[in-house]
């Protein structure tokens, strides 16, 4: 067993425990920062092992002296310490309430309706001339290159699927909490049109993460919705064998999307799929090995302030906007054998070496914690009687983009403060669209 491998055990069994410590010290095992310890422990200790032995990424970190794995295991460690640190110093501070304290969160109404919604938003953001990849599973693989060579990143493309995931959270909120409440009444929204909108996104996107979106909503609804409810929720040891079920899924989509396409044992390429996934601890090695001033960073916040005001900004109310920004620009400088002759591929940074490029080893500390902050703050008002729905779409938001934040850092805070903004539109025009002539109470958000 080499150095890595022994302190890579050594971090899997540290933040498992964190992970246990949190869902104790909340009652809650779904929990944003059990979530974070679990999913850090596949980004990080956990790939690194495996890249160790044989199995690496994109960049494949082997060719660096191994004292450069273990920085970056060393640091990725600190830097995820300081997200879940506030979490031992904070504690809610009322308890859990009945179904009557929770009039606003629980007012998901009109299921279909809200289901309807997400599917025209959706198939509006993608292009209804690409359905018809839906008939023939076998060619996923060509409309995710068409995808990639059109580079559908435009603001109203974005907008639309903000409002579809919006459209999205009300419509599982709506069921999983009928479900909980009046028992096992809809078989069919969970059977089919589930798996369906699954095998839609595999299709049409070829995004694994589009496609566990939306089973990571069901877990974390179906839990909240029993524990006001019923007062139980889901065991540690039952998260992690989810999480189990989850990190398998990932390798075996991985391989559908290149159905026909990818040669050898499927196993194997299915193994290999996963692990590309997994990539933040290997690219982070690269940056540390490349990197000049540990201590202030080398880029004087650049990609902090793009992931913050430049990525949310339209291009065609910024012209002059930069066509390489954020991870991309950072990957052009350190991570370049990616960069070049990879049309869209983006190879993630990894959160520590994000925030360490900005602006140093003390900046990623800081900014981990406020981050941490942020997602207990969304918690915490969550958790509170009178709760909104505001806060249950913008926390569903933070927590389905824990693996982007473990991966790539702070790019999720400013598409975060757009979602928000086109949740509380759309939310507010449904209603008012439903409102009875004369009527003026609209819910609160």
């Amino acid at each position: 067993m080499t150095t890595v491998v022994f302190y890579s055990f050594v971090s899997i069994a540290f933040w498992v425990f964190i992970a246990w410590r949190v869902s104790v010290r909340f009652s809650d095992a779904v929990h944003f920062g059990v979530l974070f310890a679990l999913l850090f422990v596949v980004n990080y200790p956990l790939k690194l092992i495996f890249t160790e032995y044989g199995y690496p990424s994109a960049m494949d970190s082997m060719a660096l002296e191994p004292i450069y794995r273990l920085k970056a295991l060393g640091l990725s460690n600190l830097c995820a310490l300081a997200f879940v640190a506030p979490l031992f110093f904070f504690k809610l501070r009322a308890p859990l309430g009945t179904p009557e304290d929770y009039p606003q969160v629980l007012q998901t109404k009109r299921t279909y309706l809200w289901l309807f919604l997400f599917l025209g938003f959706e198939i509006a953001a993608i292009g209804p001339e690409k359905l018809v990849f839906l008939l023939d599973f076998g060619r996923a693989h060509d409309l995710v290159e068409i995808r990639t060579a059109e580079r559908l990143n435009s603001a109203l493309v974005g907008l639309f699927r903000f409002a579809a995931t919006a459209a999205l959270i009300m419509h599982m909120s709506s069921v999983a909490s009928k479900w909980v409440l009046l028992g096992k009444k809809n078989y069919f929204v969970m059977f089919i049109v589930w798996p369906g909108i699954m095998y839609s996104f595999l299709v049409l996107t070829g995004s694994k993460e589009g496609v566990l979106t939306l089973p990571l909503l069901a877990v974390i609804l179906f839990n909240y919705y029993r524990r006001i409810y019923r007062q139980k929720f889901y065991s540690f040891q039952a998260v992690m064998g989810l999480l189990l079920v989850g990190v398998l899924l990932v390798g075996l989509l991985g391989y559908l999307r290149g159905f026909g396409t990818l040669s050898g044992n499927p196993f194997e390429q299915m193994l290999q799929q996963g692990l590309y996934a997994f990539d933040a601890i290997d690219n982070f090695s690269f940056i540390i090995y490349r990197m000049g001033d540990y201590w202030q960073g080398d880029l004087n916040f650049i990609p902090t302030m793009h992931n913050l005001f430049v990525s949310v900004v339209p291009r065609f109310l910024w012209q002059d906007k930069p066509l390489v920004a954020g991870n991309q620009f950072i990957m052009q400088l350190y991570l370049p054998e990616r960069f070049t002759g990879h049309l869209g591929e983006v190879v993630s940074p990894s959160m520590p070496g994000e925030f360490m490029l900005s602006g140093g080893f003390f900046f990623m500390l800081f900014w981990s914690a406020a981050i941490g902050l942020l997602f207990h703050f969304f918690y915490f008002k969550l958790h509170q009687p009178k709760a909104k729905l505001f806060f249950l779409m913008g926390y569903l938001f933070l927590a389905i983009n824990i693996n982007n934040l473990l991966r790539s850092g702070d790019g999720m805070l400013g598409v975060f403060v757009v979602f928000c903004v086109v949740a509380l539109f759309v939310r507010l025009t449904v209603f008012l669209l439903l409102i009875p002539s004369g009527k003026k109470n609209l819910p609160a958000s």
